[in-house]
């Protein structure tokens, strides 16, 4: 069965790694079949036909028939239409002799990402920065900037995110309250706290900035997860000094008061040496 999954990737003018995307599934577990050999459980295939329902699954697991049915409906609710393209690699993080290449989606970037985002024009439109292995190993990486203040004192409007895209299969595994990148049909992209309910079908959305309320996205709404990684920042308050300014504010407040409270104790013992 290795050598006809490999088959169906090529035939589907896709690497290993553009492969798994398309499914949604990270790379590492497709390898796991394309090389090792090992055999693709349920799941795995029924993932394959959610993505495509041309794909012969007869052919896949026995060699019998066609590699592809003649009916030509692709397009599934897991899926959004425009990553189902069969015949399109898109390339976002490339290898060169210096590190990796991140794409950088700034806030005009982000508020088009939806319309672009299945498009190798866009990414190739983005500036690119060069990052050293150890920052974005393994995964789909990208620069975010934030926007807005719904995440201060966390993160400030400008700021840049770097994050690792989530593979589908993996968002059960999501912890509470850390920090990701939402991509959602409803409210684009979304940098956010998240509470982890997708077994019930839903996820709860958290700012740090406590007048933004919090909101929830249901499953078949969210298009894409990344897990913030890195953070890059040109606003560096110095806490030490809005610290003391703080206890020299309350020092002076106590000084007000001892103050006052000699003055009419001078007062009270005026009054009562004239009685």
């Amino acid at each position: 069965m290795k050598e006809r999954l490999l088959k169906l990737i090529e035939a589907l003018g896709m690497n290993v790694l553009s492969f798994s995307k398309y499914i949604g599934v990270s790379d590492g577990t497709t390898r796991m079949y394309t090389t090792r050999g090992s055999k693709p459980g349920s799941d795995y295939l029924e993932k394959i036909i959610l993505a495509n329902d041309r794909i012969n699954i007869e052919w896949l697991l026995t060699g019998r028939g066609e590699m592809f049915r003649p009916d030509s409906s692709t397009l599934t609710k897991q899926t959004p239409a425009a990553t189902v393209k069969p015949n399109q690699i898109i390339h976002i993080n490339q290898d060169n002799e210096n590190g990796i290449i991140i794409p950088m989606i700034d806030q005009k970037a982000a508020a088009n990402y939806l319309s672009g985002y299945t498009s190798q024009q866009y990414y190739n439109e983005l500036a690119h920065t060069t990052l050293p292995p150890y920052m974005a190993k393994g995964g789909i990486h990208f620069w975010l900037q934030v926007k807005g203040d719904s995440m201060e004192t966390t993160f400030y409007d400008g700021d840049w995110l770097l994050c690792e895209q989530i593979p589908r299969e993996n968002w059960l595994d999501l912890k509470d309250y850390d920090v990701h990148v939402v991509v959602s049909n409803d409210r684009g992209v979304q940098v956010k706290r998240l509470k982890n309910r997708l077994k019930k079908g839903f996820i709860r959305c958290r700012s740090d900035n406590r007048a933004h309320k919090p909101y929830s996205l249901v499953y078949d709404d969210i298009l894409e997860i990344w897990r913030v990684k890195w953070y890059l920042s040109n606003y560096m308050p110095n806490r030490n000094e809005d610290l003391f300014n703080k206890v020299d504010a309350l020092e002076e407040n106590l000084e007000d008061v001892r103050t006052l409270t000699e003055s009419l104790m001078k007062q009270l013992h005026e009054i009562q040496q004239k009685k």
